[in-house]
């Protein structure tokens, strides 16, 4: 598991809510990579009586899209805190 690396950090408080900001910028991007995949899922779960169940791939796909999301949250999240230095 990555850690920031606290004993580098030149500034603690400014460190501290530079981490503590990135953290909430990620915690956004899974709220809402959560909302809007479940709406997908649960359009797609009302369809498959419809369809027969031929709805079920296209929708796990869309759902993957939406979770991708969330994926970028976390890479711009690692990717900023090392580029301070932080991590």
């Amino acid at each position: 598991m990555l850690a920031p690396n606290i004993a580098a950090m030149p500034d603690p408080v400014g460190s501290g809510l530079t981490v503590f900001a990135l953290g909430v910028m990620a915690a956004v991007a899974f709220a809402t990579s959560a909302v809007y995949k479940g709406s997908v899922l649960a359009s797609g779960i009302a369809f498959l009586p419809k369809t027969g169940g031929r709805i079920l791939t296209s929708c796990l796909l869309l759902a993957v899209f939406v979770e991708l999301i969330a994926v970028l949250g976390v890479v711009f999240t690692i990717m900023a805190l090392s580029m301070l230095g932080l991590m």
